[in-house]
């Protein structure tokens, strides 16, 4: 057992476990104002895919009003709805780089694989989340998870914006992890040995030659002066099995109860629609997706031009460890 760390209920923050325990709706909603899409789309448009994360903060005054919202919001909600930006009125490029400055604006940008990929497409390309194969490239339904376990530090923040909707299905949920473990710890106060555990975590392919295909990690533990929570259940039971161990029986019923904690204390199901940015804070709050279905949708077309359901994601991290 990791004793460096040592989480425990006290560290949650009192504001975001108030929050959703007095929020009917805890997602929180914000406006975009028209100064801001405009001074935001200027700078998409001049800028490039290689140089668009690079403009300095002085290029913008009010995108940094917005940012410091969301990021205000983000540190007691855990989840923020922006509304919307333009997507109907500009190409796909310049809509992917205006998305990708807005994020770097909240948090810089973090890589999302081993080719150094910032703004990573989450459509269908036809394929079953087996293996490597990360379900953001099915149309399968996502379990709650947090973004990037594998990581040392794991993504601090998760940006999704969405292009364009499924045509059947796709719906959103988010819900807090800080509250369902508090709950779980207040039932069982040993359970704080479990999450303190080195766990094997599937690191989805994404590491060099050389490197194991799993890293070793606790649930729950401290970054930046605050408490970071990893969930992803499949990555644990595939990490172990990558590992060569067993996955302690503690360990599964802690896993199986905090999954169904998360799904008795979600938010409603949303749909994100064309232009609406959803961000979560990915060290508090995990997010889930139903299965989806684009009838019409030519999978073999969308390396280049997604026909069907394409949400772009971003992850940002304070943390300058990665």
């Amino acid at each position: 057992m990791n004793k460096s760390v040592e989480p425990s209920p006290s560290h949650f923050s009192t504001a975001h476990l108030n929050h959703w325990d007095t929020h009917q709706n805890p997602i929180v909603e914000v406006k975009v104002d028209d100064q801001t899409i405009d001074e935001l789309y200027r700078a998409a448009s001049r800028s490039t895919d290689d140089s668009f994360y690079k403009i300095t903060n002085e290029s913008f005054s009010n995108c940094l009003t917005l940012a410091g919202e969301i990021r205000a919001r983000l540190a007691v909600s855990g989840a923020v709805i922006v509304d919307r930006l333009p997507v109907e009125a500009n190409d796909l490029a310049v809509n992917r780089r205006a998305a990708g400055i807005l994020s770097n604006l909240i948090e810089p940008l973090m890589t999302q694989d081993i080719k150094g990929t910032l703004l990573y497409d989450v459509i269908d390309e036809g394929a079953k989340a087996t293996g490597t194969i990360r379900r953001s490239k099915t149309n399968e339904e996502q379990p709650f998870h947090t973004d990037g376990p594998w990581h040392l530090t794991p993504p601090s923040m998760i940006g999704l914006f969405c292009i364009k909707p499924a045509a059947q299905g796709g719906y959103s949920q988010v819900s807090s992890l800080q509250r369902s473990l508090d709950r779980l710890l207040n039932e069982k106060p040993h359970a704080i040995e479990i999450l303190e555990q080195m766990l094997m975590w599937n690191r989805m392919g994404q590491y060099k030659e050389g490197e194991n295909a799993f890293n070793s990690l606790s649930i729950i533990q401290q970054a930046q002066n605050q408490t970071l929570i990893r969930h992803y259940v499949d990555y644990v039971k595939t990490g172990h099995e990558l590992a060569g161990s067993d996955l302690p029986d503690d360990v599964v019923v802690l896993l199986h109860e905090l999954e169904a904690s998360l799904a008795l204390n979600a938010c409603k199901p949303f749909k994100l629609e064309a232009g609406q940015f959803q961000f979560v804070n990915n060290w508090t709050v995990a997010h889930a997706r139903a299965g989806f279905d684009d009838p019409d949708a030519d999978l073999e077309m969308q390396s280049e031009t997604p026909s069907g359901r394409h949400l772009l994601r971003l992850w940002g991290n304070i943390s300058s460890s990665e």
